[in-house]
C-alpha cells in the first residue's frame, strides 16, 4: 500500500546544501543553517538520498505528495556541516539522484531541507565545465603547489554562548571565551574538514605600537583555494605540518561560472599563539 503523508507548512531552516557529487562514491553534501535557527543542541543531521527528489512538504505547501522513496545515508552526524556518501549510485546516463538532509533537535523537533540534484546550482552541461575545472585545480593543488590544512568551520546558528554575550544585544563580550571560542555560539566550531589546500603567497607581516597591548606583530598570507566548501570570513584553516592556525578574513571569487563560485581568493591572518584558536580540537 502506498503511503500518503500530508505536511504541515513550516518555515525555511537550511540556508545552503551543497553537493559535490563523485560517480564513484565519496560525495560531499555540506549545509548551512540559517542564524536565525536556535533551537537546543544537540543537532542530529541524517543524510539521504532518493532518485524522485519530491520534498517533504512540496515546498513547504502543505499539499499531499508521496516522499516513501527517500533512505537513509550511512549513520546520523551531530554537531555538523557535512556528510559523506560512500556508495556508487548512478550506472546509467540519467543523473537522477537527488539529496536532502534531516535534522533532529535536542528538543525532538525534526525539519527538512529542500532536495537538491548532483548538479547544484547548475545545469548539467554547466556543472560537467565546473567539475573538469575543479579536478584541475585540485590535482594542481595536491601535486604541485599548495600547503594541506584542515577547515575549522565557526557556528553561525544555535544557542548562544550565555558566558561571553551580552543577553541585551547578543554581542560577544570576551574574545577568548573557552566555551565559544568567541563565536558566540555554544561550541564555537564545527570538528575540521581534513584535506583543505591553500595556495598561500609570500608572508607578509607588520609591527605596530598598540597603547593598551603594547607592540604588536600581524602576519599576513593571501591564498587561492576552491570555494567548496564554501568559507567564510572567520572560519580558521590550520596547516598540517606546523599547526599554525589562521583567521580568514576577507574572501573574494577569483573564478565562477554562471555566478557560483568556483576558485577564491583568501586573506589568512596567522593568530596568535595564546589565542583561543589553538585549543579547538581538530579531531573528534
Amino acid at each position: 500500500m502506498e503511503q500518503i503523508t500530508r505536511f504541515s507548512i513550516t518555515p525555511p531552516i537550511f540556508d545552503r546544501v551543497h553537493v559535490d557529487y563523485l560517480v564513484v562514491g565519496g560525495t560531499r553534501v555540506s549545509w548551512e543553517l540559517y542564524r536565525t535557527f536556535n533551537e537546543p543542541l544537540p543537532y542530529t543531521f541524517q543524510l539521504q538520498v532518493a532518485h524522485t527528489g519530491l520534498s517533504t512538504d512540496l515546498i513547504n505547501t502543505g499539499i499531499v505528495s508521496r516522499v516513501d522513496d527517500w533512505e537513509n545515508v550511512g549513520s546520523p552526524v551531530v554537531d555538523t556541516f557535512f556528510a559523506i556518501d560512500d556508495t556508487k549510485r548512478l550506472f546509467g546516463k540519467t543523473a537522477d539522484i537527488h539529496y536532502r538532509v534531516k535534522l533532529v533537535t535536542g528538543l525532538g523537533q525534526i525539519f527538512y531541507s529542500n532536495p537538491i540534484n548532483v548538479y547544484g546550482d547548475l545545469e548539467k552541461h554547466d556543472w560537467l565545465t565546473v567539475k573538469e575545472l575543479i579536478r584541475k585545480e585540485r590535482l594542481r593543488h595536491v601535486k604541485q603547489t599548495s600547503v594541506r590544512g584542515v577547515l575549522l568551520k565557526a557556528k553561525r546558528y544555535g544557542p548562544l554562548c550565555t558566558d561571553c554575550t551580552d543577553p541585551m544585544t547578543q554581542e560577544v563580550v570576551d574574545s577568548k571565551c573557552v566555551t565559544c571560542y568567541g563565536t558566540g555560539f555554544l561550541g564555537g566550531y564545527f570538528l575540521g574538514l581534513p584535506d583543505v589546500y591553500m595556495d598561500i603567497s609570500q608572508e607578509k607581516s607588520r609591527e605596530a605600537l598598540n597603547p593598551q597591548l603594547g607592540t604588536t606583530k600581524e602576519v599576513v598570507v593571501r591564498a587561492r583555494t576552491l570555494a567548496e566548501p564554501q568559507i567564510y570570513a572567520l572560519d580558521i584553516w590550520a596547516a598540517d605540518k606546523s599547526d599554525q592556525r589562521y583567521y580568514v578574513h576577507p574572501v573574494s571569487v577569483a573564478a565562477q561560472h554562471r555566478g557560483v563560485p568556483v576558485i577564491i581568493n583568501v586573506e589568512l591572518r596567522l593568530a596568535p599563539y595564546n589565542d583561543v584558536a589553538y585549543i579547538i580540537p581538530l579531531e573528534p
